[in-house]
């Protein structure tokens, strides 16, 4: 008997964390923690599998949404065994470590009360296995009530480096659970790797199943909208600030920019980054021929960089591109803001 019970993110975005009970293995789909909720209210309701078996966890890929919730989940059930693909595990070693202050605080409304420090971050990390794209291995967990063994394969999602959906194959059954999938090529990362037989269950997203494709607009449409607005503002000296995640948006953004310049359609500026991005980045150059990256003889450490560290408020005298305020409206027009001051970043 399989059963399915999802313990976040079934009806709406964040803390992704899904739950299968396949003849009395337990496995757990992701553990992701709610971007837009805090304390207890952002993790996934893990006390709905408190009295049930569970032997493995599988992580699709390393957002926040769906892997933050990772040493909560460890607290609870400290035996599970944990697998994920090699970039995966690369990038948690960076995203996990840089959240634990934010995270403690978030969970205790204050910074004296540690719910887990860096050392438990470290002793993690350590226990998860690394899995390579389209090898399978077997599972059977402790409780398994059948001789037959469960196949688990990992297949290239396309959505960020290292990401990941996942087929389950038992007994003739084939259950796909995509994570965050990209179909379509990206400018550094390629496509979807999907299986090449038929599934019986599918676990998907949808974020913009019920949103036309005309509202969101092509990639093509919206840089060409960037880039327009970026050169009227270069052009008047003015500062160019673009929002993007640090894992996974800054790294396409940074190379979108670096091609856009070459070809000479976008004036020739100062690009300044900062944070956790530029080490994700390097992670992006150090695996890019162990996955389906374009641009593989591109280093995104070669693309100049300015590091921003500090500045204090002063008139700017020449273009300024930093990889963190863009605000896009519904109607799709896009609204970059220009500023004569530069603002404290690390």
């Amino acid at each position: 008997m399989i059963r399915f019970l999802p313990l976040g993110g079934a009806d709406e975005v964040g803390a992704s964390c899904f739950y299968l009970n396949i003849d009395g293995t337990g496995i757990l789909l992701d553990s992701g923690i709610h971007p837009r909720k805090t304390g207890k209210e952002s993790l996934p309701k893990f006390e709905l599998i408190e009295n049930e078996p569970l032997d493995f966890l599988f992580i699709s890929h390393a957002h926040q949404d769906h892997i933050g919730a990772l040493p909560f989940l460890i607290k609870k059930f400290p035996h599970v065994k944990i697998y994920t693909t090699k970039q995966t595990l690369e990038v948690a070693k960076l995203t996990l470590h840089n959240t634990v202050r934010i995270t403690n605080e978030q969970m205790t409304g204050t910074s004296d009360q540690i719910l887990y420090d860096h050392d438990d971050i470290d002793l993690i990390l350590r226990s998860i296995t690394e899995v390579e794209y389209q090898k399978s291995i077997e599972i059977c967990g402790l409780r398994h009530s059948s001789n037959d063994v469960i196949a688990v394969t990992f297949y290239d999602a396309g959505h960020i480096l290292g990401s990941a959906s996942i087929l389950i194959e038992y007994q003739n059954r084939r259950i796909f659970y995509t994570g965050d999938i990209k179909l379509s090529s990206q400018m550094l990362m390629d496509g979807a790797v999907l299986p090449d037989k038929p599934v019986d269950v599918l676990i998907t997203e949808s974020t913009y199943a019920a949103t036309e494709s005309e509202e969101i607009g092509t990639v093509k449409t919206e840089g060409e909208k960037l880039i327009k607005e970026a050169n009227r503002i270069i052009h008047t000296c003015g500062s160019v600030l673009i929002p993007v995640f640090s894992l996974g948006k800054m790294q396409e953004i940074l190379m979108f920019l670096h091609n856009k310049m070459r070809s000479g359609k976008l004036s020739e500026t100062e690009i300044f980054t900062g944070g956790i991005s530029r080490k994700i980045a390097h992670l992006y150059d150090t695996n890019r021929f162990l996955v389906n990256r374009k641009y593989d003889s591109i280093k995104l450490s070669e693309i100049e960089q300015f590091k921003f560290r500090y500045c204090k408020s002063r008139l700017l005298q020449k273009a300024f591109l930093y990889c963190a305020c863009i605000k896009r409206y519904d109607a799709g027009e896009y609204y970059v803001e220009q500023t004569d001051e530069i603002l404290a970043a690390s």
